[in-house]
């Protein structure tokens, strides 16, 4: 891996581990080189699976909120396509929002799911694209 891509990923976990709020997920995303949104809008990100029942029962914390936008997100990047960054990026946000999440994950691009929260992963876990991991009824 680029040594750019360490510093974007040791940025980025330096801020994870401090707790994301909106500012955070601002800087996130300049990391990334994304478009800015305001922090009016950041502050206010909701995720549709907030919407379903679950989302009712298992509310989601504002750092969960955050990590899960951010997963998301990455896939409208062109940086989401850079495979040497994504899958790390994507390792790094599992480590912070899935319950378990074993050694060497690898997600592909458009893997989504609605309450990571609730999701365990084992070790050497592959993902392909597209994917779907509904952990409702967990």
């Amino acid at each position: 891996m680029t040594k750019v891509f360490e510093e974007k990923l040791a940025a980025i976990e330096s801020l994870i581990e401090e707790g994301l709020s909106a500012r955070a997920v601002a800087e996130v995303l300049s990391i990334l080189e994304a478009p800015p949104l305001s922090l009016e809008i950041l502050e206010h990100v909701r995720l549709y699976s907030e919407a379903l029942p679950k989302g009712h029962e298992t509310p989601f914390t504002p750092q969960q909120r955050y990590l899960h936008f951010l997963w998301d997100y990455l896939d409208r990047l062109p940086l989401g396509l850079i495979v040497s960054f994504s899958i790390l990026f994507r390792r790094l946000i599992a480590k912070h929002l899935f319950k378990r999440c074993g050694a060497a994950l690898i997600v592909e691009e458009h893997v989504t799911f609605n309450f990571g929260q609730c999701i365990e992963l084992g070790d050497h876990v592959f993902f392909n694209r597209g994917v779907f991991l509904d952990s409702k009824g967990a």
